[in-house]
């Protein structure tokens, strides 16, 4: 079973502090992108204003981009580097985080899904409902689709090992449940 990742309420969400940024982080989709990235700037937000923003391992910026502190990294290195590419990033206050440019596979069921797409390209514009093909055929422990936007999608295995390193801020929704918890 593969579940989307999410921001758990209440915890720390981040936003890029020269908002020209957005389109630049927002475009990377699998392919090798250190030879050209620049390391950007970030500052930690609460999610709802007046609310207290707590510590996250994961501080959320978008469901298409896992953004990782140093510590995450430390520990879990491999596993990600096996599964995409770390670029660094840092806050104001200098701490070191990565944004996890990850593995993009072809396991849209576009068929299946319930997809919305530009009457003069045919391009995907959003995916209501998401049915993996081949589901039982994908070995990959965390990757996204082949569409802009694509969420983040992970294993049983990503999140033993998340809740086995006591980490915080992501939680879990079986990728096929239409309603956000």
């Amino acid at each position: 079973m593969f579940y989307r990742i999410m921001c758990e309420d209440n915890y720390e969400i981040i936003t890029l502090t020269n908002r020209t940024d957005f389109d630049y982080l927002s475009s990377l989709m699998g392919k090798p992108a250190i030879k050209n990235w620049k390391d950007l700037e970030i500052q930690f937000e609460a999610a709802d204003i007046g609310k207290k923003k707590l510590y996250s391992d994961f501080p959320w910026y978008m469901g298409s981009v896992l953004i990782l502190r140093e510590n995450v990294v430390t520990k879990l290195k491999d596993f990600f580097e096996a599964n995409g590419e770390l670029l660094p990033m840092h806050s104001i206050d200098n701490q070191k985080l990565f944004a996890f440019n990850c593995n993009v596979i072809d396991g849209l069921d576009e068929d299946k899904s319930d997809i919305i797409r530009l009457k003069s390209s045919g391009k995907i514009v959003l995916v209501k409902k998401i049915i993996l093909k081949d589901e039982e055929k994908i070995h990959t422990d965390i990757f996204r689709l082949n569409y802009p936007g694509s969420p983040i999608f992970v294993s049983d295995s990503f999140i033993k090992l998340y809740k086995g390193n006591g980490f915080v801020g992501l939680k879990f929704i079986r990728y096929n449940d239409t309603k956000l918890k």
